[in-house]
């Protein structure tokens, strides 16, 4: 579990931390951060909303730290009890800091800036990272193909397929007797991006 003692917000170099910590998620996610948070004094507004309450900004640094995050797993990360942080949710989303939207049962929380909430919760589950790879890799591609690309049971990958659809994060057609599917543009982008992001040629050499 990661240590939160020195998780209040009240300076200028948490503040840092935590843009820097944004916009380097933002830039993993393709995700456009804007500067909306003020230093004023002890405290930091965002947009005039004062962030004085310790769990507050330690759950909201969280959230930013970990867009598409929910209660259990931010309550997991923080050790802070459900209730508390159900609470602070609610907070933070009535005063537009965050939003929170309902994807495959789950309420997720986004800093209010992040443009594709299915995506990042697809990004985060990797089974389906691993569906989204293989059909970058043979797309246009029908179940039976990227069922032996995954070396999966043709069942179980139609069933991540139409969670994909449903998400707007592939695109499917009928070619003939095959339904194929393929990469949303802007999904394909940013899965070609983390496919890159970790290609062995990056990896350091062994001494």
């Amino acid at each position: 579990m990661r240590d939160l003692s020195a998780s209040v917000v009240s300076g200028r170099s948490v503040i840092g931390e935590v843009l820097a910590n944004a916009v380097a998620r933002s830039s993993t996610l393709g995700v456009l951060v804007p500067a909306v948070w003020l230093v004023t004094g002890s405290h930091i507004r965002i947009d005039g909303e004062r962030f004085d309450n310790e769990v507050r900004s330690t759950v909201f640094r969280t959230i930013v730290d970990s867009p598409g995050t929910y209660v259990a797993a931010l309550a997991e990360e923080t050790d802070i009890p459900r209730s508390t942080i159900r609470y602070h949710v609610r907070v933070l989303e009535r005063e537009g800091a965050v939003f929170g939207e309902k994807i495959r049962g789950r309420h997720r929380c986004f800093p209010r800036c992040h443009d594709d909430p299915a995506l990042t919760a697809a990004l985060a589950d990797e089974v389906l990272v691993d569906v989204l790879e293989a059909i970058a890799r043979v797309e246009p591609a029908s179940t039976s193909e990227l069922a032996a690309e995954l070396d999966r049971a043709p069942s179980t990958v139609s069933h991540h397929i139409s969670r994909l659809a449903e998400d707007g994060l592939v695109d499917r057609e009928r070619d003939g007797g095959a339904v194929l599917t393929r990469l949303a543009d802007d999904v394909r982008r940013r899965v070609e991006n983390r496919r890159r992001r970790w290609s062995p040629a990056d990896l350091p050499a062994d001494d």
